[in-house]
């Protein structure tokens, strides 16, 4: 009995041996699945019945783990960004394992990022920057980066991420004109071609960002001043940030506004046959008066660029005018100012003898400059006016050079009023007063020297003064030469 009893002993014994060597002997082969462990001491739960010694070895070993935080899937980059790779390793077992982290782009080879021996089931973060310089022998495109964690015993773990890589920019999209109005500008353009795809466009006035319009390939400027003359441009920018601008558009607005009506036409110069007319030039919201047109009693007779036409080829017409002048003004778009007031002009009698008396005199106005000749020292020429209001008025002789001129001033009855003597080369000037509506007769006389070919001009203006004072011009011989009206100041 006590026989059988040593051999069931002896049975159980081995067997238990036998297992406990096969779990061994299993275990040892990595990766594959080892007992359930108790919480002592890594060994098998049945290990625990009877005096099972403690088990080391291999059972205790699992592959680390990586969790890899960046960089994200399909990361796009330009060829000046650099590849951040960053996440966590955690070591599953307590044998003081050596972990290593590498990565690996496409089939190049592995290169190491750390190496370390982290705390039993503990994160240990990493991080590892590629620059762009290290990416640069990547072809444009995707890649798989691949990031791998070893241990010591030849356990691994990897995480993949695919990347892409642009270093072109976009093509240059071609700007055109849609459509105009006096203030909107509608633009449109070819799209644009890029590997990374077109983040969005942007819209300029001159330097301006007047829009981002997302990937659309039109836009409506509006708010533009009529007439006005803008520069326009797009820029077009990938998902990496690489920009392309395209060809500049130069856009006038439609203009609807005409230039502003020219005012205070006069003439001058006045001859027998030909006189200058001026006035004030016209503006226009464009900046720009691109011309003139001068008519002569209702027909365009010129176009002109600047603010004056000087008139040739008159006939003599006595003293009625010889025409109603006016001007328009014109700018780049065509639109036409109205009329600027009408100008009637008179030209001198073809002989200087026609109006040698009072009788014939040479009708004349305010504020015009009438040219005559003097043929010799004889010759006289007469020029009257109408006085406008009661008050002082002004008559003016611009001499030629080397001519000695004089004026006198006569009322309606021929009766002397004033006169201007002065020397030879000096301009004459009378001052006087006049009564409303009474005529006034103004004679041009040599003083006996200097006659020029050229011809003197002779004006009426209003003078300025109300208070005025007689001076009388005496010769050698106590004569009385001539009488002035002086003005006073106020």
């Amino acid at each position: 009995m006590k026989s059988r009893i040593k051999f069931v002993n002896a049975l159980i014994s081995l067997t238990i041996l036998m297992f406990g060597m096969v779990t061994m002997t299993h275990s040892t082969a990595y990766g594959t699945a080892c007992p359930a462990f108790d919480n002592k001491s890594d060994r098998p739960l049945w290990a625990s019945l009877g005096g099972w010694g403690e088990i080391a070895g291999p059972c205790g070993n699992f592959p680390p783990d990586i969790t890899l935080d960046a960089p994200q899937n399909n990361m796009l980059l330009s060829g000046t960004q650099s590849l951040t790779i960053s996440g966590s390793v955690r070591d599953n077992d307590g044998s003081g394992n050596v972990l290593t982290i590498n990565y690996q782009i496409d089939t190049g080879s592995a290169q190491t990022i750390q190496t370390f021996t982290p705390a039993n089931s503990q994160n240990q973060s990493f991080s590892h920057a590629i620059s762009s310089t290290n990416l640069s022998f990547l072809s444009e495109g995707q890649h798989t980066l691949k990031v791998t964690v070893n241990d010591n015993y030849g356990g691994s773990k990897s995480a993949t991420r695919t990347f892409s890589i642009d270093r072109t920019p976009p093509t240059a999209p071609s700007l055109s004109l849609a459509s105009k109005t006096e203030s909107t500008a509608s633009l449109s353009w070819t799209a644009a071609a890029d590997s990374s795809g077109i983040s969005q466009y942007e819209v300029y006035r001159g330097s301006t960002l007047v829009s981002a319009v997302g990937t659309n390939t039109a836009y409506t400027v509006s708010s533009l001043a009529s007439g006005i003359a803008y520069d326009f441009s797009v820029k077009v920018k990938d998902l990496v940030g690489y920009e392309t601008s395209s060809n500049t558009l130069h856009v006038v607005t439609a203009d609807l506004i005409a230039p502003t009506v020219p005012t205070g036409l006069k003439a001058a110069n006045i001859t027998t046959s030909s006189f200058d007319l001026t006035w004030t030039a016209s503006t226009d919201n464009s900046g720009v008066v691109a011309s003139y047109d001068v008519f002569r009693n209702g027909v365009q007779i010129a176009t002109v660029a600047s603010a004056s036409y000087s008139v040739t080829g008159i006939t003599y017409a006595g003293i009625s005018p010889t025409g109603a002048y006016s001007v328009k003004a014109k700018d780049v778009a065509g639109n036409i100012s109205s009329s600027s007031e009408v100008l009637l002009v008179t030209t001198l009698p073809n002989s200087p003898e026609a109006d040698d008396t009072a009788v014939g005199a040479y009708a004349i106005s305010y504020g015009t400059t009438y040219a005559g000749y003097l043929s010799s020292a004889t010759d006289k020429d007469f020029f009257r006016y109408t006085a406008a209001t009661n008050g002082v008025d002004a008559v003016s002789l611009q001499v030629p050079g080397g001519s000695n001129y004089d004026v006198y001033i006569y009322d309606d009855h021929a009766k002397y009023v004033a006169a201007s003597v002065q020397d030879i080369g000096e301009s004459e000037e009378v001052i006087f007063k006049v009564t409303a509506g009474k005529t006034y007769s103004i004679k041009v006389v040599s003083a006996g020297s200097g006659i020029s070919p050229d011809p003197y001009k002779l004006s009426v203006t209003r003078a300025m003064a109300t208070k005025y004072k007689v001076e009388y011009n005496y010769d050698a011989n106590g004569n009385l030469r001539s009488k002035t009206m002086v003005p006073l100041p106020y």
